[in-house]
């Protein structure tokens, strides 16, 4: 049986700190080392019992497109705040936003599920694992990322 970790001495807490550490550090190296076959696989969750949040696939697309509406003719950068604005107010989106709003027990609102979003997107592109990136160029210098359809 499992003892509570409220009920555990500071020598033993201690031990079961390191040991889930050494856990978590496991599944990290793992993590890099076992490449993401596709966006598919990958679902965004931050719940309970209910399971709340999108799959890449099906918001990546999204953000693409909106950062090429964003750029214009004149292709210039688009910043990231920008962009989750973008996603609030986009109508294709918005369903999804508001149905996980809807269902998250946290009650975040629309704009931390888009930033979200566009946090994911990119550090998929960081990772080089994120097929929208072969058409968008990113300006590594700015902090948050900013984005522009990449010139041919």
């Amino acid at each position: 049986m499992k003892i509570p970790f409220h009920q555990l001495t500071p020598a033993e807490r201690i031990a079961a700190r390191i040991a889930e550490n050494r856990r978590i550090e496991e599944r990290v190296a793992q993590r890099r080392t076992t490449p993401l076959k596709s966006l598919r696989e990958v679902k965004v969750s931050f719940a309970g019992k209910e399971a709340v949040g999108f799959s890449q696939s099906d918001v990546f697309p999204i953000i693409t497109s909106i950062i090429t509406k964003l750029c214009g003719p004149r292709n210039n950068y688009i910043g990231h705040r920008e962009i989750v604005d973008a996603l609030v107010e986009d109508e294709g989106l918005g369903w999804l936003l508001n149905q996980i709003v809807e269902r998250d027990p946290h009650r975040r609102n629309t704009k931390w599920w888009a930033n979200s979003m566009m946090s994911w997107f990119s550090q998929r592109v960081t990772e080089k694992n994120n097929p929208y990136a072969d058409r968008l160029e990113r300006d590594s210098d700015s902090r948050p990322y900013q984005y522009r359809i990449k010139q041919q």
